[in-house]
């Protein structure tokens, strides 16, 4: 982008002969600039939805990492297709590197606003999923022993 004289940003030609004028990110919002409104609207609804969504997405990888040490001991017996290279320091090592960005992710989401809200909307969906599976589970095993 060219700067003018006063070092402030100057608008820029495109092909067609259009200018396309800085964008001020830092600009307060007002009531005659729809178009900046929209564009913080979408800027900060992206903000949140990483903000909720993020520990979320760091519990599954955590899980995913303890899975292997749970599966490891469970059934020492079993040949493995593939060995994990520096086991078990390295699961030990993104285990820990997961641990730390739940930690990072949830407290970077409760500073974001609506302190524990914004944590919810991200585990709410999550919760409602576990529910089902429980509930779903619960009705196959009745139907399964109303059978036998």
């Amino acid at each position: 982008m060219a700067e003018g004289a006063d070092g402030k940003p100057t608008p820029e030609m495109v092909p067609g002969g259009h200018v396309l004028p800085p964008i001020n990110w830092k600009k307060p919002v007002t009531g005659e600039d729809t178009g900046a409104a929209v564009t913080n609207l979408a800027k900060d609804s992206f903000d949140k939805l990483v903000a909720c969504s993020a520990p979320v997405f760091w519990i599954f990888f955590l899980m995913t990492g303890l899975a292997v040490f749970v599966l490891r001991e469970r059934d020492r017996d079993v040949e493995r297709p593939f060995k994990v290279p520096l086991y078990p320091e390295l699961p030990l090592v993104f285990c820990i590197s997961c641990a730390y960005m739940l930690y990072s992710s949830t407290s970077y989401a409760l500073d974001q606003g609506w302190k524990g809200g914004v944590f919810l909307i991200g585990i709410l969906p999550l919760l409602v999923g576990l529910i089902l599976f429980r509930f779903t589970r619960v009705r196959q095993e009745s139907a399964g022993s109303a059978r036998a």
